[in-house]
């Protein structure tokens, strides 16, 4: 009986402290876009949201300016069946297949702070064809690099 309490506030004290440390976290990517359905060719913009929720000041590199989020975030996009939209050539370029821009800005934000970057995520994927595609974007906590971040999950219509 004494081993089987012994292991119950052992386990008890783990999921604790798991649940504590998910409740650290609190760093969170929220996206968005006013454009629901684009015709295609159209620019396809994307506003990213980084919100400090924690009690820390938190740092990260971002582009100078408040475009190409691209840079700093995996912005992943696939059509309505599943299967990943086509990349373009300048996404070659951003995920080192080639140039990439070195300038980069090291921001604080503090705790309750939100920043807005913006991507033009047609300028990564092929988004030409008609249909349904979906966005998520992921980064690593700033508070635990170990940790990916990942977004909502938004749509957008390509129409002909």
């Amino acid at each position: 009986m004494k081993r089987r309490n012994v292991f119950l506030t052992i386990m008890q004290t783990f999921l604790l402290a798991i649940f504590a440390h998910a409740q650290a976290r609190q760093v969170t990517i929220t996206i968005s876009t006013s454009q629901t359905e684009v015709k295609a060719g159209v620019p396809v913009n994307l506003e990213i949201v980084l919100a400090n929720l924690s009690q820390q000041d938190i740092h990260i590199f971002r582009a100078p300016g408040h475009e190409h989020a691209e840079l700093f975030y995996s912005i992943s996009v696939c059509r309505g069946d599943g299967s990943a939209a086509p990349m373009t050539t300048y996404d070659d370029a951003i995920n080192n297949r080639g140039a990439r821009p070195i300038s980069k800005i090291m921001t604080t934000i503090k705790p309750g702070e939100k920043l807005k970057e913006y991507a033009t995520i047609s300028d990564i994927f092929d988004m030409t064809v008609a249909g349904k595609y979906e966005i998520v974007v992921k980064r690593p906590d700033p508070l635990d690099p170990r940790v990916l971040i990942r977004s909502n999950r938004i749509s957008i219509d390509v129409i002909n």
